[in-house]
């Protein structure tokens, strides 16, 4: 499978936030994605099918040299076919293309699939949070520490 990778505007928020609410809790809101898609250096790229409506989304923000992953998230049904690696690889072409030197985003130490994507991106853990993450409206789950990791950008620019 191919993914089709194409940027995405504010008015792609709620097609966003609908792929967002599968892989996150709390899910993002349309009007937190817009918000968010509002300032300037943010991006998000959307991956499909070709023609088919838009199955994985991802949103990151880039300022001075760096660019934050804020979040990526795939609809359940087409999860472990690709989309997931060919928004991260885009949103870091994206990022050098905006002149960024490096990418950090943060992940739940309970991601264990998430976690081996971007290590097998070339991803290194950096620093840790403790209880970071909190149970949301759809969980009773204790909480989570996240990991923070960070990918330089050598010979992308």
């Amino acid at each position: 499978m191919t993914a089709v990778i194409q940027i995405a505007g504010i008015e792609y928020a709620a097609v966003i936030a609908a792929i967002l609410e599968q892989s996150l809790d709390p899910p993002w809101s349309v009007s937190s994605v817009a918000s968010f898609l509002s300032v300037p250096g943010s991006f998000a790229l959307l991956a499909s099918r070709g023609n088919a409506a838009p199955e994985g989304a991802v949103l990151c923000r880039a300022a001075a040299d760096s660019c934050d992953l804020a979040a990526i998230g795939v609809v359940r049904e087409a999860r472990r076919k690709g989309f997931g690696s060919a928004l991260l690889e885009a949103a870091q072409n994206e990022a050098a293309k905006r002149r960024c030197r490096h990418m950090f985003l943060e992940v739940a130490e309970s991601n264990q699939a998430a976690i081996g994507l971007y290590l097998a991106q070339g991803f290194r853990e950096v620093a840790k949070r403790v209880a970071y993450y909190r149970a949301g409206a759809r969980s009773t789950a204790p909480p989570v520490d996240a990991i923070v990791m960070r990918r330089d950008f050598e010979g992308r620019l």
